[in-house]
């Protein structure tokens, strides 16, 4: 059976009153037992609603009143959004097309229920710039996070950076403590080498004491055989014998106690030496020392002009700076600078025996920048002695930075060349460069600048002296080459 379903559309505007009007209005009637006569549903057009409006009001006597009032020709003006139900013919089984023969049930002439209007929501951009803003804020956040980050890695880093350089400079001085310490002992050792000369002599002695008295025990058989031959005169000729071999062995026992060890002592407080010294530092009287002369000694060449070359064969039992101080003192005509050449052996020194005798030590990096070439030079001021070094290097610019370094230990460690003065304890040192073109003289900002280290490079030489008159006469000397 079709049905009438009742559907909503809106309506703007509508001026003719027609029969869908109509229906509208009596759709709050009660519409219950109407029928529709299946001619008025096959016609054309339900417009022509006056059939169907006659039957209405033959059917239903109590929407008779309604229909009968005048119907408004006024355009009917409903809101936008206001929904009007409309009817339409629908066939819920078969095709959507109703069928002319269909009726119509009660049921489809009810009306469907208003549905409310949607009411449209119109989403606003502020929450779309609101998350915006949070997401950027976000960003920003995590970006300044990172940042601080990076940065915490890069304080850490530089930290441990200066860390690794605090450590090298720690193994460094270590390493030059270490240096110092090995070059400490092997002068400790040198110096105990005569140690095992003086005990060979003192064995010597004892030996030379100790053989005469190897025939001692031969009398005992003798004296046996004696008492057991008293009766022959073979006894009598041996007992003389053994009182001649007493005697004998008694003066000479005599003879080496007394008088070898003096010899002995004599030889050695001598020091060697070209010039005759008098050794009137020691309180105690020493015989006088003999004079030699060594012809077998070859003399170096001076790196410099000298006026005087002065040759100390070393006596390694007694303190070198004392025969070095005598020399100079007994020498006649002493001249202001002379060079000084340390023999032993009848050979000079090289620069490593050179320094442990001198007991001069010297940084390793620049040991290792210097050649075997070296010059000992002596000074005769007014009221002392002094000694000087001129040393050839071979690279310049290493010994020029571990100089400065230097600054702090060297008139400590090149204490000997104020041989018997006052070394000076200030590390503050000072810069001379008027005097001389293209030579930097450093030197100890001291008090007295006759008591305090210089020293300067020139011509590949690294130049040590213990005073400003020490150093100004090498450097003049070297000038005039």
């Amino acid at each position: 059976m079709p049905t009438i379903n009742i559907k909503t559309n809106t309506l703007q505007k509508q001026t003719k009153p027609n029969a869908l009007q109509f229906i509208i209005r009596t759709m709050n009637s009660d519409l219950s037992g109407v029928k529709i006569p299946k001619k008025i549903l096959h016609q054309p057009k339900v417009a022509k609603s006056k059939d169907f409006i006659q039957h209405i009001k033959q059917t239903n006597p109590s929407i008779k009143n309604k229909i009968q009032q005048p119907i408004n020709t006024q355009p009917i003006n409903t809101p936008k959004e206001q929904e009007i139900p409309i009817i339409k013919l629908e066939q819920t089984s078969a095709p959507q097309t109703p069928s002319k023969n269909a009726p119509v049930s009660e049921k489809s002439l009810m009306p469907a229920p208003k549905q409310q209007p949607e009411q449209k929501t119109e989403k606003t951009t502020y929450d779309f710039q609101d998350k915006l803003n949070n997401a950027e804020k976000l960003l920003t956040q995590k970006q300044e996070e990172l940042k601080q980050a990076l940065e915490e890695k890069n304080q850490e880093h530089n930290k441990l950076a200066k860390l690794e350089q605090e450590l090298e400079q720690q193994k460094l001085q270590m390493q030059n403590e270490i240096t110092k310490l090995k070059q400490s002992l092997e002068e400790q050792q040198k110096s105990l080498k005569p140690v095992p000369v003086r005990a060979r002599i003192i064995k010597s002695q004892t030996k030379a004491i100790l053989e005469p008295k190897q025939p001692i025990p031969v009398t005992a058989p003798i004296s046996s055989k004696k008492k057991t031959t008293k009766s022959s005169k073979m006894g009598a000729v041996m007992s003389i014998l053994i009182i001649i071999l007493l005697a004998t062995l008694s003066i000479l026992i005599y003879f080496i106690f007394f008088n070898k060890p003096e010899s002995e002592q004599i030889t050695k407080q001598e020091p060697e030496v070209i010039v005759e010294p008098e050794l009137e530092l020691d309180p105690e009287p020493e015989p006088n020392p003999e004079t030699k002369i060594e012809p077998n000694i070859k003399i170096p060449n001076s790196l410099i002009p000298v006026e005087k070359d002065l040759i100390l064969n070393l006596n390694l039992e007694q303190e070198i700076l004392i025969q070095i101080q005598n020399l100079l003192e007994q020498t006649p005509d002493m001249p202001r600078m002379s060079q000084l050449v340390l023999a032993q052996d009848n050979k000079p020194n090289n620069l490593n025996n050179l320094l442990s005798n001198l007991r001069i030590f010297l940084p390793e990096h620049i040991k290792n920048n210097l050649t075997t070439d070296y010059t000992l030079l002596s000074f005769a001021p007014n009221s002392h002695f002094e000694l000087g070094l001129i040393l050839k290097i071979k690279n310049t610019l290493p010994v020029l930075s571990e100089l400065s370094i230097w600054q702090k230990n060297m008139s400590h460690d090149l204490k000997s060349l104020f041989i018997n003065q006052k070394v000076p304890e200030t590390t503050e040192f000072r810069i001379n460069n008027q005097e001389y073109p293209n030579i930097v003289i450093h030197f100890q900002n001291t008090p007295d600048i006759e008591n305090s280290m210089h020293y300067t490079i020139s011509k590949n030489n690294l130049i040590i002296s213990p005073s400003s008159s020490s150093m100004h006469l090498i450097l003049n000397s070297m000038l005039t080459q």
